[in-house]
C-alpha cells in the first residue's frame, strides 16, 4: 500500500517566505546570533516564523536511556533610531515561558547600536499591554536611558538564558510536531546537535492519517531515527509504507556506494520487510555525517541515505 500524503488542515497557514526581508533585520538576526555564540549559547535559525520565533536556543540533556532538547523560542527585532522613535510590537500569543525577544537598536549618528534581550516575564511586566499585543517604545535616546540597561544583552545577561532553559519542561520539550515545520526542526537540530528526536514525536509524525508532505530527506532521516530508536509500537505498518512510498519515488537507477563505516542498528520489529537496518556514515573525523537506510526481504530492497549537509538518495532494488 502507497505512503500518501495529505495537507493538514490548516496546514498552508505556514508560509517559508514571511521572514522580514528588510536589511536591519537581517543584521539585527545576524548579530544577535553571533552574541549567542560568543557567549557558547546554541541556536538554529529558522527558514520559517514559527509561532514568531526567527531561531531556537536549544540545550542537551543526556541520559542512558534518551536524549532531550530543551528548548527557547528566541525572535529578532532591528529598529533604527536615528531620526525618530520607534514602536516594537509582539503579539500577546507568542509570548509563552519559553520566549524570548532581542531587540537590536541602533542610531547611526553616534555609532551606537546595543541589544537588549526580554523575558516572558519582563515583556509582561515593563512593557505597554495593547490590545492583543505587547509594545516597547523606544525614543531617541533609548540607549541612554538608565532603566533600559538591566536589559542590554550581555554576558551576565546571558546567563538568564540558562536560567530559563533549566526550567523549560521537559515531557513537552515546548515543540509540537506534526508538519513540515517541525519535520525540519528536528533535522536542524540533528544537523547542529548530533540529537535525535524522541520516538514519542517520531511516533506522533507517522500516527497523524492527514498528513501533508515532510520532504523526503526529512523523511529519510526520520525513518533513520525510528530504526535507531527501535520504536516497536506501529513501526512496522510505517516500514511497509515507506517501502512502498520509496520505491514509487526512486531517484537513482544504480547501487549506492556509501562509505557506511559506522554503527549498524537493525529493526526487531520489521515483519514485510524483515532485513531493515540503519548503519551510520562517518566523516573523516570519525563523526556521524548522515545514515543508510536498508529495507528489504529476499527479492527486492530499497537503500537510501541522508547526509547532514541534505543530500539524500534513494534506489530501488530487485534481487535476482
Amino acid at each position: 500500500m502507497p505512503l500518501r500524503w495529505k495537507m493538514l488542515e490548516g496546514g498552508c497557514k505556514k508560509t517559508f517566505a514571511n521572514m522580514d526581508t528588510k536589511p536591519l533585520e537581517h543584521e539585527a538576526l545576524d548579530l544577535i546570533t553571533s552574541l549567542l555564540s560568543r557567549y557558547n549559547k546554541r541556536y538554529v535559525k529558522m527558514s520559517f516564523d514559527e509561532d514568531g520565533a526567527d531561531f531556537y536556543i536549544v540545550k542537551k540533556e543526556e541520559s542512558e536511556s534518551s536524549l532531550i532538547l530543551k528548548c527557547l523560542k528566541g525572535q529578532s527585532k532591528g529598529r533604527n533610531i536615528t531620526n525618530r522613535g520607534e514602536d516594537v510590537v509582539i503579539p500577546k500569543k507568542y509570548v509563552t515561558d519559553n520566549f524570548l525577544a532581542f531587540v537590536y537598536v541602533k542610531k547611526e549618528d553616534t555609532d551606537e547600536a546595543s541589544t537588549y534581550m526580554y523575558s516572558a516575564d519582563d515583556i509582561r511586566n515593563a512593557w505597554e499591554h495593547k490590545e492583543d499585543n505587547y509594545r516597547l517604545y523606544l525614543p531617541k535616546d533609548f540607549n541612554l536611558k538608565e532603566e533600559h540597561q538591566k536589559y542590554l544583552f550581555n554576558k551576565k545577561r546571558s546567563e538568564t538564558i540558562d536560567l530559563l532553559l533549566d526550567k523549560v519542561g521537559v515531557e513537552r520539550n515546548e515543540v509540537d510536531v506534526n508538519n513540515l515545520a517541525d519535520a525540519e526542526f528536528f533535522f536542524t537540530m540533528w544537523q547542529k546537535t548530533g540529537g535525535l528526536p524522541s520516538i514519542e514525536y517520531i511516533r506522533s509524525i507517522f500516527s497523524v492519517d492527514d498528513m501533508q508532505d515532510v520532504g523526503i530527506r526529512f523523511y529519510i532521516f526520520l525513518l533513520c531515527a525510528s530504526v535507531i530508536k527501535n520504536d516497536s509500537s506501529d513501526f512496522s505498518h510505517s516500514i511497509d509504507w515507506a517501502f512502498s512510498w520509496l520505491k514509487a519515488i526512486s531517484i537513482d537507477s544504480e547501487k549506492l556506494v556509501l562509505k557506511d563505516n559506522g554503527q549498524i542498528f537493525y529493526s526487531d520489529v520489521a515483519i514485510t520487510y524483515s532485513r531493515t537496518w540503519v548503519k551510520e556514515i562517518l566523516s573523516m573525523n570519525n563523526e556521524v555525517d548522515g545514515f543508510h537506510l536498508h529495507i528489504g526481504d529476499s527479492e527486492e530492497s530499497i537503500d537510501a541515505y541522508v547526509m547532514k549537509n541534505g543530500e539524500y538518495g534513494v534506489v530501488y532494488n530487485q534481487e535476482i
